[in-house]
């Protein structure tokens, strides 16, 4: 078995787009470490700063080689140019150069070839100079079909725990409606009238967010001289808010609007839409964002898991322009169930312990999930640098 500089069997062909709608991959299309496309169905795109690339080639990510992005088009198409195509000659199976641009040694010489702090990116000058040990192309197939099978077998698995979570959300959905009122709401129980009100009857304020200048990044104001600044992409599917990446400092906080802890955050335009999540701190948001400051009669978490039970009917509510929106008035008359406050909270203490059970169970799977991605580029690793026999290594131990 031969070594020999990447350079010497793949090309790097720059060929720009002609303008034309194409098929277009995006970065984001792209899932890390698994190859996988992310759409369902590639959107069409005119832009002459994007490259082409044909079935046969690789797409590897030069910015931030560490998210190890690399897909294997079964066509052709256009993509970011931000993503470097390779090209196999005639010694290198398209396949196998797939599987080495997701193996540790090649993300690795990537890293280590990077440039720039914020947004590091690696070049195909770099790149070109890594070297592998080139097995014969019966080999480099045979390894390719081996890990064919056997990434399928970890996807399948990964597949199914995810399937897990989505069923056990839905039905934690599905009681949340029935626990804060929307199923007697959509019933029309007649002897519940008296529960029903306008959204704006539940809170003491509406606030909408803004996007000011002079936002700051994690490390560049104080830890207490900044308010969190976010935006729909910080709540997951569960009302719980991460980690903000910009900041607005205290000397200019008066400029934006406060959303205070204890507020309900909705997102109101966009195809987050219906989005719903619970501020325990004080932070503020993008114009996309807008909290709901529940008065003295309503509790917080109460209407937040409502609002969540109810996403679908947000969506319905909203008015159609070039995107989605629904404004504030709108949203104000927004009909909910209001029950009595002790009411609201016997259902909020149960929703919140079955969350709580729920986020146990995620905290399971993803620590499940990270073995078999670590797994995953073990296997391929062991498999391209020859480390085990593919033809004796069948069913490897997950």
């Amino acid at each position: 078995m031969r070594e020999v500089r990447i350079k010497a069997v793949v090309r790097n062909p720059v060929e720009k787009s002609d303008g034309t709608p194409q098929p277009f991959i995006a970065l984001e299309d792209i899932e890390g470490g698994t190859g996988r496309l992310l759409v369902g169905e590639r959107s069409l795109k005119a832009a002459d700063d994007s490259v082409r690339h044909r079935s046969g080639d690789v797409l590897f990510s030069k910015l931030r080689p560490y998210l190890a992005k690399s897909y294997s088009p079964a066509a052709s198409g256009t993509a970011t140019s931000e993503l470097l195509v390779l090209r196999p000659g005639p010694e290198l199976d398209s396949r196998f150069l797939f599987y080495v641009t997701l193996s540790s040694p090649w993300l690795d010489w990537a890293n280590t070839t990077s440039y720039g702090t914020k947004m590091p990116r690696t070049s195909w000058e770099a790149l070109g100079e890594y070297r592998q040990a080139l097995p014969a192309l019966t080999v480099q197939r045979r390894i390719a079909d081996f890990l064919d099978v056997e990434t399928a077998r970890i996807d399948r698995l990964l597949s199914l725990r995810s399937q897990q979570i989505r069923a056990i959300t839905e039905l934690l959905r599905v009681r949340a409606a029935q626990a804060t009122g929307r199923v007697r709401l959509h019933a029309g129980v007649e002897s519940d009238r008296s529960s029903r009100a306008p959204l704006r009857r539940s809170v003491h304020s509406v606030r909408t967010g803004t996007t000011p200048a002079g936002l700051k990044d994690r490390d560049s104001v104080g830890s207490h001289g900044k308010i969190p600044w976010y935006t729909p992409a910080a709540i997951d599917g569960m009302m719980s808010i991460g980690d903000a990446e910009k900041f607005v400092a205290l000397s200019v906080a008066e400029e934006v609007p406060i959303f205070s802890a204890g507020s309900v955050l909705v997102t109101g335009i966009g195809e987050s839409l219906g989005k719903v999540g619970f501020l325990n701190h004080d932070a503020t948001g993008n114009q996309q964002l807008t909290a709901l400051e529940p008065n003295q009669n309503t509790d917080g978490r109460f209407l937040a898991w409502q609002l969540w039970a109810a996403q679908e009917d947000i969506r319905s509510w909203a008015q159609y322009s070039r995107v989605r929106i629904i404004n504030n008035d709108v949203l104000k008359s927004f009909p909910i169930y209001l029950p009595s406050k002790n009411v609201q909270v016997s259902a909020r203490v149960e929703l919140d312990s079955r969350l709580n059970a729920i986020n146990r169970l995620r905290g399971v799977i993803d620590r499940f999930s990270h073995r078999m991605y670590e797994k995953r580029l073990a296997l391929i690793t062991a498999a391209v640098t020859g480390q085990i026999d593919v033809t004796t290594a069948r069913g490897v131990d997950l």
